[in-house]
């Protein structure tokens, strides 16, 4: 546990992020709030509660079985799609409360088979990416089989664009290869629900499709390429304090490795946060945080649970610290300075969904 340290959740920037989606899809759509790993380090079970109360979604959907029984377990009541995988094991309790399964393999079809009451399907197809899903000349097939048990009903068909917000080329041509295939399946059997698009894919769709699955824009937060077609606002700030304030004269190294030397004297402050909490180790050295809204540069090692940052003389203990976000200036009135999560990411060469879904799930989440 971090209490020292805390997550805010800005509640009016996710139904602004939401708006700007329900404003481009059509009118029958659906949005299914991708509340996986933690919600995207956000927090899934109050993220949910939030978005179920103020009736902002009409699905959530998770990576896998046991977080879908971790929101029933905690009185979510929408619909739940499970998208990648589940245990055999909590097939039964799965069922009874009423989660719907992504499948993709015929031994899923025949765990199902055995069951005595009724279960929601959704059948992953495979259009390009290689990840999860039948492949497109199969799934005839599949329907087959699930059509011939009275107890699998098939709610749904979907599969995911790998590269929407880079290819719109290859996004186009994988689209048109999933229409024509539910041309062929919606011939012969009713599907409720017809989805592919993620948050990077939603400028591509058509009313073929009645489902979104909104997930990192939900939060705020730009797939790889920015589109300025959305005004979408961050939802994440990560905050902590200063716990300790030391004078290091010139030519003195710190932290794990002595791999920062000051060429002068200075001030530091420590930090009570660390790579345990999700500040990612690669930032030793090159990472900045925010104190009275100026950037203060990490020296030294990211610890465990601290780090090091220089800082000038007006910074006192008990100062507020933003690791993500942004804080005003308080000496000169300069107006906000921002780090933001693509900062990070592009400082330790990954993603900012990387960034914030790595941030530990025991720091608390609060919501304003």
């Amino acid at each position: 546990m971090n209490s020292l340290s805390r997550v805010e959740i800005n509640t009016l920037a996710i139904k602004n992020n939401i708006q700007q989606f329900r404003k481009i899809l059509p009118k029958n759509y659906k949005i299914a709030g991708v509340v996986k790993s933690n919600a995207y380090g956000h927090g899934m079970i109050p993220l949910a509660g939030f978005l179920e109360r103020n009736s902002l979604v009409e699905y959530f959907a998770v990576a896998n079985d046991l977080e879908a029984l971790a929101l029933r377990k905690n009185n979510i009541k929408l619909p739940i799609i499970v998208l990648s995988y589940w245990n055999e094991k909590n097939l039964q309790n799965l069922v009874s409360q009423n989660i719907e399964l992504g499948i993709y393999s015929h031994e899923q079809i025949k765990m199902l088979t055995g069951l005595k009451a009724k279960v929601k399907v959704h059948v992953k197809i495979d259009t390009g990416m290689n990840r999860l899903g039948i492949k497109p000349e199969e799934v005839e097939k599949y329907i087959t089989e699930i059509k011939k048990n009275v107890n699998i009903k098939l709610q749904g068909i979907f599969s995911h664009f790998p590269i929407a917000d880079e290819n719109e080329e290859f996004t186009k041509k994988q689209f048109l290869q999933f229409k024509e295939i539910v041309a062929k399946i919606s011939r012969k059997i009713d599907i409720s629900l017809i989805h592919t698009a993620n948050s990077a894919g939603a400028l591509f769709m058509d009313e073929t499709c009645n489902l979104l699955r909104l997930g990192i824009a939900m939060y705020g937060l730009q797939p790889s390429i920015k589109n300025p077609q959305f005004n979408i606002q961050p939802v994440l700030t990560w905050k902590t304090k200063v716990i300790q304030i030391k004078n290091v004269p010139a030519g003195e190294r710190l932290s794990y490795g002595l791999t920062y030397q000051f060429s002068r004297d200075a001030k530091i402050a420590i930090l009570p946060v660390g790579y345990a909490d999700g500040y990612d180790r690669k930032l030793s050295n090159c990472g900045e945080v925010l104190i009275r809204g100026k950037r203060c540069p990490v020296r030294g090692r990211v610890c465990m649970n601290l780090i090091m940052v220089e800082v000038g003389n007006d910074v006192k203990i008990n100062d507020e610290v933003v690791l993500i976000g942004k804080q005003a200036c308080l000496s000169d009135m300069q107006g906000n300075e921002e780090i933001t999560a693509d900062d990070l990411a592009e400082k330790i060469g990954t993603i900012n969904y990387e960034v914030v879904a790595r941030i530990s799930p025991e720091i608390e989440r609060v919501y304003k």
